[in-house]
């Protein structure tokens, strides 16, 4: 899946990606690989959401998927394509509607597909909610009965159930316990491989960012300044934002 926005530079990249007349600000997708992007300033990260979710303002562009291109502007994107891209947010509780059953939450992205029976509906949210390993009995609950781990799973399982190409992680473990990190990471790769997905990673953690991408991209500006391999960016960065990056990161502690 290729993303093509107007008015922006293209970056700085490492490799064979071929040049195009409609500079990216977002990723060129296939199946099965974890992009992630790191950034500076706060702006970039709805720049990135804004072009590959919910397309605000006046921006357009066109997309590539399967060998379909689908041209876009403002808002205006198929439904089709917004079954293939799920988003999973930064604050697992306060991505939930509070007054919602979080089975009623997991199921709102199938309003998307409205010709799906009833039985259908509930054996795609009890399959969502079993493969990040919790139990369907507990979708009658509330989000605030359930610790912040759980209510990750549950943000993940609410973008499984539409069966996306896409899922784009915004600072997936951020606002989790340390302790809880790891799983969460663990619970992702799996998914990655029984469900064929595609990640894109939202993150200024860039050890996380290390051990999580295939590919890596560095934002400036709403603007891709410069991608590749990990070893690649994090051994030999090019970009001076890149550096910049790199230099501020904290020290391990022995």
């Amino acid at each position: 899946m290729v993303f093509h926005g107007s008015g922006d530079e293209p970056p700085q990249s490492r490799g064979s990606t071929p040049s195009s007349p409609h500079p990216r600000t977002s990723p060129a997708e296939e199946p099965g690989p974890t992009d992630a992007s790191t950034r500076v300033e706060n702006g970039n990260r709805p720049r990135i959401k804004s072009g590959e979710v919910r397309w605000w303002g006046e921006r357009s562009g066109r997309i590539s998927a399967s060998g379909n291109a689908t041209t876009y502007r403002g808002s205006d994107l198929p439904h089709r394509l917004r079954r293939d891209i799920s988003l999973v947010f930064q604050d697992p509780y306060g991505s939930f509607d509070p007054r919602l059953e979080v089975g009623r939450a997991v199921a709102e992205p199938l309003r998307l597909e409205p010709d799906i029976s009833p039985a259908e509906r509930l054996k795609r949210v009890a399959e969502s909610v079993e493969a990040v390993g919790l139990s369907p009995a507990l979708l009658n609950r509330y989000p605030h009965e359930f610790s912040g781990g759980q209510r990750q799973r549950l943000a993940i399982a609410r973008a499984l159930v539409t069966r996306p190409r896409l899922v784009i992680l915004d600072e997936p473990v951020s606002a989790l316990d340390v302790s809880l990190r790891g799983d969460v990471l663990t619970l992702l790769n799996r998914l990655r491989g029984e469900y064929g997905l595609a990640y894109l990673v939202i993150s200024h953690d860039l050890d996380m960012v290390r051990s999580v991408s295939d590919r890596v991209l560095v934002m400036e500006k709403g603007q891709i300044v410069e991608e590749g391999r990990p070893a690649d960016i994090f051994e030999h960065p090019q970009h001076r934002l890149t550096r910049e990056l790199l230099a501020a990161r904290l020290p391990d502690v022995a």
